[in-house]
């Protein structure tokens, strides 16, 4: 359930995807910075909404007691696990956030 809120929400940063082929595409086109800049945005709000969904999933865990043994084991594995996605999200953000296109380079 938890890894499906995780690609739920990532799926509501769409233009950070357009951003990425646009970039491509269209690599001297003038609205790209713009582009950038909203899709870090979008992309910021849209990872701080999943992680605090995924931070309240975890404190409702603890205070309830819900957990036994192999279900706090499975939520760990979890919670290594979407650390990767996490990083990856992070390094995005910081990489959207100082893009340059190349015609506002040179």
């Amino acid at each position: 359930q938890k890894l499906m809120l995780y690609g739920f929400w990532s799926t509501l940063a769409f233009p950070v995807n357009t951003f990425l082929a646009l970039r491509v595409v269209c690599p001297d086109a003038s609205f790209l910075h713009f582009l950038a800049k909203l899709s870090a945005v979008v992309y910021m709000l849209c990872c701080f909404a999943n992680w605090a969904l995924h931070l309240l999933w975890l404190i409702q865990c603890i205070l309830d007691g819900a957990l036994s043994p192999l279900e706090w084991a499975c939520t760990l594995l979890y919670l290594a696990a979407i650390s990767a996605l996490v990083n990856d999200d992070v390094k995005l953000m910081l990489w959207l956030r100082s893009f340059s296109s190349p015609r506002r380079q040179g």
